[in-house]
């Protein structure tokens, strides 16, 4: 998986990283996207891990999610929230939704995962 977008990095990014130094370029790119996604990718990890893991749970709560009435009152929050940008959006009742979205989804055990792994020097961003 390579995690390359305009937030946090992106190619300009990965490119400053390989012409910086070619033998350090993954580990500065993976500190970077860190720095920008540290917060938001455990919880998302772990949500799409739930999501993958019950089919028929996420299938019905996509319908839900997607359903007309139902659909414009969470569109924005989770706009926000799934694309990542929660951390600096302006503010909006929606990027509020999101910002406690974001941080429900952190106390999960993902974040354990990426707390020590943060601790150790890995990485749970792939490159």
């Amino acid at each position: 998986m390579a995690l390359i977008s305009t937030r946090g990095g992106g190619a300009v990014t990965a490119a400053q990283a390989v012409l910086a130094g070619p033998g350090q370029a993954a580990r500065a790119y993976t500190e970077t996207a860190t720095a920008a996604f540290g917060r938001y990718l455990p919880g998302a990890a772990a949500l799409q891990s739930a999501l993958l893991r019950r089919r028929r749970v996420t299938s019905a709560a996509t319908r839900l999610l997607t359903a007309p009435v139902v659909g414009r009152l969470v569109a924005g929050t989770w706009s926000v929230y799934w694309n990542g940008l929660a951390d600096g959006a302006q503010p909006h009742p929606a990027a509020w939704a999101a910002a406690a979205v974001q941080r429900l989804t952190s106390l999960g055990p993902a974040t354990a995962r990426w707390d020590t792994a943060q601790q150790t020097g890995h990485s749970m961003i792939q490159i």
